[in-house]
């Protein structure tokens, strides 16, 4: 009995210590990039998200790949923040146009995401989930864990991308 009890309190703190809605309503959307990010950073912590503010102003959220988050706060409209997929890829991948060429058509043929060759030759793809002041943490880790399905997605349909991913 005395362990139901302690089970039963348990639930009890923990539905208590529920994470917050990230929630940008207040915030002095003329503050820089770097501000934004920070606050974006103290939430995701929030969540037991390992994360790390980069000294670009972007943050690192730590899984199996690279997953960048960059917060874009408005002082009017739709609030939005842009996850960073990237895979890594060979330095040759630069600056090659055969690759170019099937990026800018994988742009034009869909637009859940953003493909683009980064200057190390790592591919990357940049998702964006828009939402109006207020953000539910399981709808942001739910987007988190889509943004990598979009980009693994987008990889597995295009043969000539997955060959330039190491």
């Amino acid at each position: 009995m005395r362990a139901l009890a302690s089970l039963f309190l348990l639930g009890i703190c923990a539905c208590a210590v529920r994470a917050t809605d990230l929630d940008v309503a207040g915030l002095d959307r003329g503050i820089d990039q770097r501000a934004c990010a920070s606050r974006l950073l103290e939430w995701v912590k929030s969540l037991g998200i390992d994360a790390e503010l980069r000294p670009d102003g972007r943050m690192l959220l730590l899984r199996e790949r690279q997953v960048l988050a960059s917060p874009i706060f408005r002082k009017e409209g739709v609030d939005c923040i842009v996850v960073y997929v990237t895979f890594a890829g060979s330095p040759e991948n630069a600056g090659d146009a055969e690759l170019a060429r099937l990026v800018n058509q994988i742009n034009a043929d869909q637009v859940a995401a953003q493909v683009s060759v980064k200057p190390n030759g790592g591919i990357q793809f940049a998702i964006y989930i828009l939402f109006d002041d207020k953000l539910s943490p399981g709808v942001f880790r739910k987007f988190v864990a889509h943004a990598c399905e979009i980009a693994e997605v987008i990889v597995g349909h295009h043969p000539g991308l997955a060959r330039r991913i190491k």
